[in-house]
């Protein structure tokens, strides 16, 4: 029986202080602004607090247009610890399916600097969209048996399922 790799490998070569995860989660708001909170988890191998500056930036992956940044200054004790920021975006460009129009998507990159030196980076892919469900109009829950809708950045979206022809 052979023994050794046999799966890829990867080897992540970072300082002190490196990046666990990141979340980016974003929000779209009433007046078709956006706010993108992102989560940094930060994993601080040192045996002392180290004081880190983290820039975030956020661009078009597949579209142009302005970048967006922010950037989160704090202490970082031993150990683990989530950092988090909003980065508000005037006029964002919202992901949509294939047949309601493009599937903007943007890149969130980060770096962790601590000392004059980057420690570690990220980046993560993300659409900025909005998913809520509603009332069908003229309908009320005793007429209809599913009497609620999907609506997709405002508008009204028909999920269809893997045997839809449509």
């Amino acid at each position: 029986v052979p023994f050794g790799i046999w799966r890829p490998v990867r080897l992540v070569a970072s300082g002190q202080v490196r990046v666990d995860d990141v979340y980016v989660k974003p929000d779209l708001n009433s007046d078709r602004s956006a706010e993108v909170h992102v989560e940094v988890t930060l994993q601080n191998h040192d045996a002392e607090s180290r004081t880190v500056s983290v820039p975030i930036t956020l661009a078009g992956k597949n579209f142009s247009g302005p970048t967006h940044s922010g950037q989160i200054l704090a202490t970082i004790a031993p150990g683990k610890q989530t950092l988090k920021t909003a980065i508000p975006i005037k006029d964002p460009q919202l992901w949509w399916p294939w047949d309601l129009g493009k599937p903007n998507l943007y890149m969130a990159e980060l770096r962790v600097e601590a000392d004059g030196q980057i420690h570690d980076r990220s980046e993560t892919t993300f659409g900025i969209r909005q998913i809520q469900m509603a009332w069908n109009p003229g309908f009320s829950k005793d007429e209809v048996s599913f009497p609620r809708t999907v609506k997709l950045n405002g508008k009204t979206h028909f999920i269809r399922s893997a045997c839809w022809g449509g």
